[in-house]
């Protein structure tokens, strides 16, 4: 049993630093003389990555998803309608909108009238590609949509659906705000312009969306590792 949990903690360990020098380290090829004459043409080097990183920006083009699920869905449907007018006149936006079938077709008018650039979908389509190609995120804080946007690491402002049971989405929000993964916003309590005068902050306010980034990316790693650790023990202990 003893030489089981040390094979394991070897493989956890290694299997640790592979991720870790794969995040951090770049191994590239030198071609030229630009560093000589520390290094000649065809040396290998390994880079730290995150020194050359572009700091995190949005661009004129912003790829925008609005996800309500099944609670409260109206509400995202319907008054963020002022909000996505005003953006469109800073930004050229694409907005990937989840609604009902009943809602459909008035989203379907005010974004071709508007002259805004859209994708409507309803509840029963998969996310994930969506998400891949998204820069801001508008969502309720259903548990499993709030892990997935961290999970890959998307900015998001979340607005909990104030009437679910036991006020669970209000916590499952705090809980990444409070690890300065998000923006929340309560819906009750949200003003005129609010949601918009948040978005113009996020795209001004570079180093809190990379400090979020950051933060997302450390818990995911951290989820991945666990979630390791855990299946390594369980075999561990079944045997």
């Amino acid at each position: 049993m003893n030489q089981l949990r040390n094979i394991a903690k070897n493989t956890i360990l290694a299997f640790a630093l592979s991720i870790a020098f794969q995040v951090l380290l770049g191994n590239y090829v030198v071609d030229g003389s630009s560093m000589s004459p520390t290094l000649s043409t065809s040396q290998r080097v390994f880079v730290n990555k995150f020194v050359y990183l572009d700091p995190f920006k949005f661009n004129k083009k912003i790829n925008i998803l609005i996800i309500g699920g099944s609670q409260g869905a109206d509400f995202l449907q319907n008054n963020l309608k002022n909000c996505m007018i005003k953006l469109s006149k800073n930004f050229e936006i694409y907005v990937n909108h989840q609604t009902s079938k009943k809602n459909y077709k008035n989203l379907e008018t005010f974004y071709k009238e508007n002259q805004i650039k859209f994708n409507l979908f309803d509840f029963e389509e998969s996310l994930t590609e969506l998400i891949k190609k998204t820069d801001l995120c508008i969502t309720r804080s259903g548990a499993s949509s709030l892990a997935e946007l961290v999970y890959l690491n998307i900015p998001f402002i979340t607005i909990p659906f104030p009437y679910a049971k036991d006020n669970h989405q209000f916590y499952n929000g705090i809980f990444y705000k409070n690890k300065n993964c998000c923006w929340l916003l309560e819906q009750k309590s949200i003003k005129n312009n609010e949601i918009f005068d948040l978005i113009m902050n996020i795209t001004n306010d570079h180093q809190d969306v990379e400090s979020k980034i950051n933060q997302m990316q450390k818990i995911s790693y951290q989820n991945t590792w666990n979630n390791i650790n855990k299946k390594l023990l369980g075999i561990i202990n079944e045997n």
